[in-house]
């Protein structure tokens, strides 16, 4: 896709694509894939928190590893830390041992925020390019054989 493409595709657009390469990358392995998540979470106030998540990617087993996969599509403002900070949040809350943000190639991002995520939250920042169904693949081959 050449970059008027992803400028001209809205939010869910991207979602639904990323959708279809997660199923791509997973086909034949022993992960599932849950699309659209909505959960209800009690917050640190004891309170009810709605969170809505992209995808939430668990091994086809019980007790089995999960990942929470988030998608992000920003056409003219940055990727910014409160984001990160929210997937991780989703990642706590849903019990998941990894998280990935996965950007188009039109969203911009600081270093500083690659740093912060890797160093300080362990989430991984993949962006989409015409690789992406393959490096899927290999983060969860990765993240199934304690490689990751």
């Amino acid at each position: 896709m050449n970059k008027e493409q992803w400028y001209e595709m809205s939010w869910r657009e991207f979602e639904v694509f990323l959708e279809g390469c997660i199923e791509q990358a997973l086909a034949g392995t022993n992960w599932r894939l849950s699309a659209q998540r909505a959960r209800s979470y009690v917050d640190a106030n004891g309170g009810r928190k709605n969170l809505r998540l992209d995808f939430h990617v668990a091994e086809r087993r019980q007790g089995g590893r999960s990942v929470v996969i988030d998608a992000r599509h920003y056409k003219t403002a940055y990727l910014r830390r409160h984001d990160a900070d929210a997937v991780d949040e989703y990642r706590r809350k849903c019990r998941a041992a990894e998280a990935i943000i996965i950007t188009s190639p039109i969203t911009c991002f600081s270093e500083n925020l690659i740093d912060y995520c890797f160093e300080e939250l362990g989430i991984a920042l993949l962006e989409v390019n015409r690789n992406i169904v393959s490096n899927l693949r290999r983060v969860f081959y990765a993240i199934e054989h304690n490689t990751y």
